[in-house]
């Protein structure tokens, strides 16, 4: 391969290894906490708080329990 073939694949290597297309697991349990920072070991406590903090692409996962919902919840298709 030439010299510009190889400095073409870095960046572009270089330019797919910084988009930011990551996606995370959020959790809910009724031990949870809002002020946590909704990982498995760390939840939140209402599916609301989980639903303010998840953006495209993020998982939430809501743990056993009955959840008393007192405001209504909005889910819009990203």
């Amino acid at each position: 391969m030439n010299k510009n073939l190889y400095i073409l694949l870095f960046i572009f290597s270089f330019t797919i290894s910084t988009l930011n297309i990551e996606s995370k697991n959020i959790y809910v349990s009724l031990q949870g906490n809002d002020n946590n920072n909704g990982k498995i070991e760390t939840p939140f406590k209402t599916i609301a708080r989980s639903i303010n903090e998840a953006k495209e692409n993020d998982t939430i996962f809501i743990r056993e329990g009955v959840y008393s919902i007192t405001k209504s919840l909005s889910f819009h298709k990203a």
